[in-house]
């Protein structure tokens, strides 16, 4: 009755129950495992419950351990947990962007399988995560660090915010995840604009013309959603 809420809560709970299993097995024999690697165990372990459950919950579920089995191994930090730095959110951007993909390859070949919400939320997650990495590579990159890795953060960004977005406009619109994508854009040209103004003119009056811009960006953001919502091209 794997297709059952009791089956499909039945497996959820054996998911959770797993990782403290781990903790509990780690923490009596002194294994000496990083965390990264609890949290890898766990992830290859619950797989072919996920794959049975056939849930979306279950699957974001999963695809959230393995982001922290990720994250943990290139130094994601407790604190940094929900901002974290440039160096480990392009690589999980880039990780949930082809989840979000094969998410949507799947739904779209075997509907049965997988419905279109969870590839939806991953992409939202990628676009946010690729985001904040292209603001941080513009305003937190030292001097020394060599171009072509600010350069590669920010393509990889203007990228994925392209594909995502033909994809948002193709057939019935997908007005949230386009807000998402408008506002991670104000957010990264933001953060360019200071750059270039505040670095070598740190002029008090230099930030309301960053506010303006702000303001202009984001009005020009909901007059375009509006029009996409009504069913009129942009």
């Amino acid at each position: 009755g794997i297709a059952r809420p009791a089956g499909q809560a039945a497996l959820a709970l054996a998911t959770v129950l797993l990782g403290g299993l781990l903790a509990v097995v780690g923490q009596t024999y002194q294994t000496g495992a990083d965390t990264w690697e609890l949290f890898a165990l766990w992830t290859a372990l619950a797989l072919p419950w996920t794959l049975a459950a056939r849930n979306t919950a279950q699957w974001l579920g999963w695809a959230l351990l393995l982001d922290l089995a990720v994250g943990l191994r290139l130094g994601l930090r407790t604190a940094d947990l929900w901002l974290p730095e440039a160096g480990v959110a392009l690589p999980l951007g880039l990780l949930d962007l082809v989840l979000a993909a094969a998410w949507a390859a799947v739904a779209r070949w075997r509907p049965d399988l997988a419905g279109t919400l969870g590839a939806r939320l991953l992409a939202v997650v990628a676009i946010g995560l690729l985001s904040w990495s292209a603001m941080l590579h513009i305003v937190e990159a030292p001097r020394e660090m060599p171009f072509a890795i600010r350069a590669f953060a920010v393509t990889a960004w203007a990228a994925a915010t392209l594909a995502v977005g033909a994809v948002a406009l193709r057939g019935r619109r997908d007005v949230p995840l386009l807000a998402m994508l408008m506002l991670g854009a104000i957010g990264v040209v933001t953060c360019a604009l200071g750059k270039a103004l505040l670095d070598d003119h740190p002029w008090s009056g230099l930030y309301l013309v960053m506010g303006l811009a702000v303001m202009v960006q984001a009005t020009l953001a909901v007059v375009v959603l509006r029009r996409l919502a009504r069913g009129v091209d942009a």
